[in-house]
């Protein structure tokens, strides 16, 4: 939502921000040895996709890139449903 409309993107960027750095770190938590499924080679391939599009996105806000970030945005939400498909269901 916060990358649908240019003036709530330009509101919200910070928060937005925040999120993106969050969700880097949580990227790198869940690659962790004694996380679930870390043995899993498939898993950690996405936890690492994750990482790069969480950077991805958090670059694109760093710059103040609307345009980068919906994209980045887009690219993270394929990532998360293709794990969330194979590892969650």
């Amino acid at each position: 939502v916060w990358t649908a409309d240019a003036g709530e993107f330009k509101r919200q960027r910070d928060a937005l921000l925040r999120e993106a750095r969050l969700l880097a770190l949580l990227s790198v938590v869940i690659q962790d040895p004694g996380y679930d499924y870390a043995d899993d080679q498939q898993y950690q391939d996405y936890a690492r996709e994750l990482q790069s599009r969480a950077a991805e996105l958090v670059d694109a806000l760093q710059q103040g890139d609307m345009s980068a970030a919906q994209s980045a945005v887009s690219r993270t939400n394929q990532t998360c449903d293709r794990c969330h498909a194979d590892f969650r269901g």
